[in-house]
């Protein structure tokens, strides 16, 4: 299945052959959306996900309908993004001092503090665990922290940004 947006936020949903699996144009527009669509094959349940002020909304692609669920802990977010692992949708919290990762029903399954509550939150490896990846920009040094909030090297590696081959 492959998802896309046009310029006027008309979501498509096509198969490998091009055939369309809406039988109707979709207008999506939610807050801190998701760039992939989820749910079964059928229409009635593909979805995008989106987030605001701890809850999250699912946006039905068929009917237009849309329901929220409230996270199961409140979180302070400074930023909020989706990621697709495993099969499964994630939101990705930054919060001041700490990362939070909750599943679409909006259970934590994760979090990591902050090696420096000042440094900013860089991007997400994923792989078999999650690899954290924050940037102190002032010393161009990156901190790599595992599931568990350690280093992963003994030091901070040199840089500024992240590239990745995974969906981030």
């Amino acid at each position: 299945m492959i998802s896309f947006k046009d310029i006027n936020n008309n979501q498509f949903v096509i198969n490998r052959r091009g055939e369309s699996r809406l039988s109707k144009n979709s207008k999506v527009n939610l807050p801190n959306e998701s760039p992939f669509v989820v749910g079964a094959l059928d229409e009635s349940s593909l979805r995008k996900l989106g987030y605001k002020n701890n809850y999250i909304y699912n946006y039905y692609l068929m009917d237009g309908h849309k329901d929220s669920v409230k996270l199961d802990k409140s979180v302070n977010a400074l930023s909020a993004k989706w990621i697709f692992n495993n099969n499964q949708p994630l939101l990705v919290i930054e919060e001041s001092d700490r990362v939070v990762v909750l599943n679409e029903f909006g259970y934590e399954k994760e979090v990591v503090l902050k090696p420096d509550p000042l440094q900013s939150y860089a991007g997400l490896v994923v792989n078999e665990d999650f690899q954290y990846v924050f940037a102190n920009n002032s010393q161009n040094a990156l901190y790599l922290l595992d599931g568990f909030g350690k280093m992963i090297f003994p030091v901070p590696v040199r840089g500024s940004d992240v590239f990745s081959g995974f969906n981030q």
